[in-house]
């Protein structure tokens, strides 16, 4: 039950007020990788609300239905050519990682203009 409310309401929510700043924040006409897009929700949103982002995802884990085009990769190396995309996203994602370190130096890599990231960690100590 728990897991329901929370997809219904905090999940839902917090989607679409992240694609909508995440909307008014890339440039016009970017390409945009979408770094563990997991099913493409949140960026399939801002493709709806910004229809001149081209807007494509790579993750560990291909799912089956994905709101964009999603590329297996190993999470390690960014399977694209130096400076080939505009921006490059993380959504929740670096906290994943054992060194974040390898994928921001990828994402710089393939960027050409911006690395957006949004995360959080959790500190046990």
């Amino acid at each position: 039950m728990f897991q329901k409310l929370h997809q219904g309401y905090v999940h839902s929510r917090r989607v679409r007020v992240l694609s909508q700043l995440f909307a008014q924040l890339l440039p016009l006409q970017a390409s945009v990788l979408d770094v563990g897009c997991g099913d493409g929700l949140l960026a399939g949103l801002i493709v709806k609300s910004r229809p001149d982002i081209q807007m494509n995802g790579i993750d560990v884990l291909v799912r089956q239905d994905t709101m964009i085009p999603v590329t297996w990769f190993d999470g390690v190396s960014i399977p694209l050519p130096d400076q080939s995309i505009d921006v490059v996203m993380f959504v929740d994602v670096l906290h994943h990682t054992t060194d974040p370190m390898i994928l921001l130096k990828e994402a710089k890599r393939v960027a050409k203009q911006y690395v957006l990231i949004k995360d959080h960690t959790c500190d046990e100590s």
